[in-house]
């Protein structure tokens, strides 16, 4: 028990001796390595995490893929705007524009299918309650009509007659 107390406490100590940059270069490739596994939200943490020990402009441009993948849109455009403020070289801020304009894309393909699909169900919806105001006025009807009297017997047909 002794021993690994003290291997733990060795451990501690090594890993706080670690200068930030080079923490951030490790977190960095575990953020690589979670990013290429498809692991986005893993790869996120330890790409902020890295950004936070040492921020670096392009870990922004990492951070804004994780998100893409991730298909969360908004966040990705923030990143990668963030990134294209940080005054990157021409060539990358160029493929970062181009990034951005496809991102924009499928945030508005998304879109549209989010409000196609809101439309089929709200379609849906007014079919269900047409269906339903059918059956009602159905069900009031069979009730109306059991509720009156049965029309007389004509005389003719009376059994005293």
């Amino acid at each position: 028990m002794r021993v690994l107390l003290v291997l733990f406490s060795l451990l501690c100590s090594v890993a706080a001796a670690e200068p930030p940059e080079e923490r951030a270069r490790s977190l960095a490739a575990e953020g690589r390595k979670a990013f290429e596994a498809e692991d986005y939200a893993l790869a996120i943490e330890r790409y902020e995490a890295a950004y936070q020990l040492k921020p670096a402009p392009g870990l922004l441009f990492n951070i804004g893929q994780c998100h893409r993948k991730a298909g969360r849109y908004d966040e990705a455009l923030g990143y990668f705007r963030r990134y294209l403020d940080s005054m990157p070289p021409q060539s990358q801020a160029k493929v970062t524009e181009e990034v951005i304009a496809e991102v924009e894309a499928q945030r508005y393909e998304r879109l549209k299918q989010e409000a196609a699909e809101r439309t089929r169900q709200a379609e849906e919806l007014r079919v269900a309650a047409a269906r339903a105001e059918a059956e009602l006025a159905s069900q009031r009807l069979a009730f109306e009509l059991s509720r009156r009297e049965a029309p007389p017997t004509p005389l003719t047909q009376r059994w005293y007659l």
